[in-house]
């Protein structure tokens, strides 16, 4: 009886703090779910840019992808700022915009997206983290997600960008 409410105790702390990681509140299956999005959360923060799918689709934009942890928690407990310019201008912003990621009920990695409200105000948030910090619900707009995921490995992540499913194939920039 007493393993049982520690247990239980352990867990309520762990819901609370945000750790997700405590292998006596939940089935295997589940233990799996939270150790496969620990490390999704893990490794997502980076830089990225789409040069060599830009080298097979001459079409497409060439762009740099900068993704950061977000203090944001109006929004979630695991939050991330993306901010894309075009390659080689930092100073050309294409989109910016927070994503929110958790566990879902059946294990799923669930994610939503907003974008600012008043996108000029956090135009230097990548340099400056500290402004999330003021953010409020007024100053987002929640938008379709942009699904994110690791195609194959840690360093080339897909950003789902169209209805027609189309999609940019970002590789991981190795300093």
């Amino acid at each position: 009886m007493l393993k049982r409410s520690v247990v239980a105790a352990l867990c309520a702390i762990g819901a609370f703090s945000g750790v997700v990681g405590l292998s006596g509140c939940a089935s295997a299956g589940s233990r799996k779910a939270q150790t496969d999005f620990v490390q999704f959360v893990t490794q997502l923060s980076g830089d990225y840019d789409n040069r060599a799918q830009v080298a097979s689709q001459p079409d497409l934009g060439a762009v740099q992808v900068s993704i950061l942890p977000a203090y944001a928690p109006a929004l979630g407990k695991q939050v991330f700022y993306l901010h894309e310019t075009v390659a080689g201008d930092a100073r050309r912003l294409v989109s910016q915009r927070l994503v929110a990621v958790e566990i879902g009920d059946h294990g799923q990695i669930k994610q939503r997206d907003w974008v600012f409200t008043d996108a000029p105000r956090w135009r230097t948030a990548r340099e400056q983290p500290d402004l999330f910090k003021s953010l409020i619900l007024d100053d987002v707009k929640e938008t379709p997600p942009r699904k994110l995921l690791f195609d194959g490995d840690e360093l080339t992540l897909q950003i789902a960008a169209g209805q027609d499913g189309s999609a940019l194939r970002l590789r991981r920039l190795v300093r």
